[in-house]
C-alpha cells in the first residue's frame, strides 16, 4: 500500500520538528518543508537518525512557485511556516504578513490546483488571537469567540484564520484552523518563558539561580509539545472537519510564578528573582485558558499531560532534555533578552 504523504512546512523549528518525527512513526511519507539557507541547515531535523521516508525541501513560502513544487503529489499539508515573535512583531511587522498571510495565501492558491490530490490542510494558528477576552470574565476561550489583537503577531494570526475559513467556504478547499495553546518542551527557543526560567536555572552554579524575567502574574494555557503534536495529527486525520477551527489546549493556566516554584522544586534550587522591565511586553496579553471540548467531542483528543501533575511530568521530561550537555550547547546568552 503506498504511503500516504505529508508535507510539514517549518519543519526543521519546535514543534515541526517533532510532528515530522510523529509522523514518521505512523508510516507518513514525510516531505520537510524548510526555509532555503546557503548552508542547507536542517534545523532540529538533524537530529533524526533515520532520513528514509524523509525528503527535505528547501524554499519559502513567501514564493509560490517553491511552495507550489512542494505541494505536488501531498496528501496533507500541515503549515507551522511563521514568524512568531510577538515582540519583534511590533519592530518588523511586514515580515509577519509576508509569512503568515501571504504565505498561507500561496499554499492555498496551489493546493486550489491540486484540489483533486489534497485531503486536507491543517492551518496552525495561535492562542494570542483570543488577546484580553480572559479579562471580561470568561471561564475559558471558545474557538466561536470574537477575536481581539494585542499585536502585530497576532493579527496576522487572526487574519489567516480568516482567510483560511473564507477560502473553504469560497472554493470548497479541504482546509481546517487549529490553534495550540503555549506549547513547550525540548528544542523549543529561548524567546519563549519555560525554556528561558529552566535555562537559567541549569547555568547556575550554587544552590540559587538568578532568573530574569518580565511579568511573573501572566497566566498560560501550557501544553506539552507532544500533546500538541497529537492534536494536530489528529485534526488532519478527520474526515469531517473542513471549515472548522480546534482549540489545542488543556482547560487549566498557570502563572509564571507556578512555573518558577515547579522549576525550582524539581531542580533543588532556589530562585533570586529580577524582574526586568525590559522583558515586559508593550501590549500584554494577562491570561490565555482554552476549552477543548470542540477537539474532544470532534476526535477523541485530549491531553496525556494534565493538570498539576501532568505539567510537572512535562516540566521533568523539558528539564531532562536540556540537561544533556549535547542539547543545553545550542542554547547560548541564556541570560540575554531573546525577542
Amino acid at each position: 500500500m503506498k504511503k500516504k504523504v505529508a508535507l510539514v512546512t517549518g519543519a526543521g523549528g519546535f514543534i515541526g520538528s517533532h510532528l515530522v518525527e510523529e509522523l514518521l512513526i505512523k508510516n507518513f511519507y514525510v516531505k520537510a518543508f524548510l526555509k532555503y539557507n546557503s548552508s542547507s541547515n536542517l534545523g532540529w531535523l538533524k537530529n533524526i537518525k533515520s532520513k528514509k521516508n524523509l525528503e527535505i525541501i528547501y524554499g519559502d513560502v513567501r514564493d509560490f512557485d517553491s511552495i507550489n513544487k512542494a505541494i505536488n503529489g501531498s496528501d496533507y499539508i500541515l503549515n507551522l511556516a511563521a514568524m512568531i515573535s510577538v515582540p519583534y512583531s511590533f519592530e518588523n511587522p511586514q515580515s509577519f504578513v509576508d509569512t503568515n498571510v501571504l504565505g498561507l495565501l500561496n499554499i492555498i492558491r496551489s493546493a486550489n490546483l491540486n484540489k483533486k490530490k489534497i485531503k486536507k490542510i491543517v492551518q496552525i494558528s495561535s492562542s494570542e488571537v483570543y488577546g484580553n477576552l480572559m479579562s471580561k470574565g470568561k471561564k475559558n476561550l471558545l474557538e466561536s469567540d470574537i477575536l481581539k489583537s494585542e499585536s502585530p503577531y497576532a493579527a496576522s494570526k487572526i487574519s489567516s484564520d480568516h482567510l483560511a475559513t473564507s477560502m473553504y467556504k469560497a472554493l470548497n478547499i479541504p482546509i481546517v484552523v487549529a490553534r495550540p495553546f503555549n506549547t513547550f518542551g525540548p528544542r523549543q527557543s529561548l524567546r519563549a518563558v519555560i525554556p528561558t526560567i529552566i535555562c537559567q536555572f541549569l547555568k547556575t552554579k550554587k544552590n540559587k539561580a538568578e532568573i530574569k524575567i518580565g511579568s511573573t502574574s501572566t497566566k498560560r494555557d501550557f501544553v506539552y509539545v507532544k500533546d500538541t503534536v497529537n492534536g494536530l495529527i489528529k485534526i488532519m486525520l478527520n474526515k469531517n472537519n473542513n471549515g472548522e477551527i480546534y482549540n489545542i489546549a488543556t482547560n487549566n493556566s498557570h502563572k509564571v510564578s507556578d512555573v518558577i516554584k515547579l522549576v525550582s522544586k524539581i531542580t533543588s534550587i532556589k530562585p533570586l528573582l529580577k524582574i526586568k522591565k525590559q522583558r515586559k511586553r508593550n501590549s500584554e496579553v494577562y491570561e490565555l485558558k482554552g476549552s477543548n471540548t470542540k477537539l474532544y467531542k470532534n476526535t477523541g483528543w485530549k491531553p496525556k499531560y494534565l493538570n498539576k501533575n501532568g505539567f510537572k511530568l512535562a516540566l521533568k521530561e523539558t528539564l531532562n532534555w536540556f540537561e544533556k550537555e549535547e542539547n543545553m550547547k545550542h542554547y547560548n546568552n541564556v541570560n540575554s533578552y531573546h525577542i
